[in-house]
């Protein structure tokens, strides 16, 4: 009861902090109370129900097992892409490609990167603006982009947005996915 009780604590500060390691150790907590019940399964059981339910206690431990591994697996899956700095999942990936598309402008785009580092997340990214842009508005644009990227990322995101002049007047080349038309939709 105990131990579940520290689970559901842990799991919100977990999630409120965006924090890996206290959700990893929420599980922990979940492991160990599923433990208890399962031992208190198996060891009643054969108490209660006579010598022939022994078998309840090993198979109590079996299928507690399948539950720690695959806790055990999960938990690992994510943390190693952490460590490898794997890309941020599709959805949070469109969102940033729609921010960059949407922002008044921007006439394109290219190379953009994403990640997680620890609880927060990264992105890096070439726009192009207009070339005959002065320094100023080309720095605006960018905080603009860095503003409505917290928005989605959190405000400890870390972005770094490499401004390019736009080297055609057309601001369309189907090769570039990134560019984008007179329009305002994507290649």
């Amino acid at each position: 009861m105990v131990k579940e009780w520290l689970y559901r604590y842990t799991i919100v500060c977990g999630r409120e902090l965006k924090s890996d390691a206290v959700i990893a150790n929420a599980w922990d907590h979940r492991s160990d109370a599923f433990s208890s019940v399962g031992t208190m399964i198996g060891i009643g059981g054969a108490i209660f129900l006579g010598g022939n339910w022994v078998v309840l206690d090993p198979i109590a431990a079996i299928v507690l097992s399948f539950f720690i591994f695959k806790v055990a697996f999960d938990i690992s899956y994510k943390s190693l892409n952490e460590l490898l700095e794997a890309s941020l999942d599709s959805e949070t990936y469109r969102s940033i490609e729609e921010i960059l598309i949407s922002t008044d402008g921007v006439l394109g785009f290219h190379e953009l990167k994403t990640r997680k580092i620890g609880n927060a997340m990264a992105a890096d990214v070439h726009i192009e603006v207009d070339r005959d842009l002065n320094i100023v508005d080309a720095h605006e644009i960018s905080t603009q982009i860095e503003d409505r990227l917290k928005e989605i990322c959190g405000e400890n995101g870390h972005f770094s947005i490499h401004i390019e002049p736009c080297s055609d007047s057309e601001y369309y080349n189907p090769i570039c996915p990134g560019r984008i038309q007179e329009s305002g939709h994507k290649s």
